[in-house]
């Protein structure tokens, strides 16, 4: 699947993101694997969290719980 910005509707009405929370997340695992001290942002909703992660030779989207590797870095508002 590919999708680029000429694909999506941008005039299209997006509701969920009045009560987000946007988090920055550095990945650091116990055996600090390659791809140690990446980081990812994560976008935390009422029902879950979704995160763009880097997948070393291309990025990834995660849905779901944060998995412990990761460090969180508040942002300030």
């Amino acid at each position: 699947m590919s999708a680029g910005w000429d694909a999506i509707d941008t005039a299209a009405t997006v509701t969920g993101w009045e009560r987000s929370e946007f988090t920055l997340l550095e990945w650091w695992p116990a055996d600090h694997d390659l791809a140690a001290g990446t980081v990812a942002v994560e976008f935390v909703f009422a029902d879950d969290r979704l995160r763009i992660v880097n997948g070393l030779d291309e990025n990834r989207i995660e849905v779901g719980a944060t998995p412990r590797e990761y460090v969180r870095h508040g942002l300030g508002r």
